[in-house]
């Protein structure tokens, strides 16, 4: 299990919020590259994060399985810079 980083879990998350509205501006394709960063995310704060790597999960499962589904990116965020601290 790799060391846990919050600014790498930011960065992917940051990304993937950019890549999502790709996806809304019609660049389908790019729901890949969202659902990419934040398995990169969950994989950056599992080990020393655990909730967080859960709330990413939970969200990134949403998004893959509901069509339309917007993710709660603001949430995340929050969450990660409360416990980068």
């Amino acid at each position: 299990m790799r060391k846990s980083c919050i600014s790498c879990v930011l960065k992917h998350l940051s990304q993937a919020m950019v890549l999502e509205t790709e996806c809304v501006l019609g660049y389908p394709s790019h729901k890949w590259w969202v659902i990419g960063h934040l398995a990169e995310a969950e994989s950056e704060c599992v080990g020393q994060f655990p909730s967080l790597a859960e709330a990413i999960r939970v969200e990134r499962k949403s998004f893959e399985q509901t069509t339309g589904y917007s993710i709660d990116f603001d949430g995340l965020l929050d969450f990660a810079i409360k416990e980068k601290g």
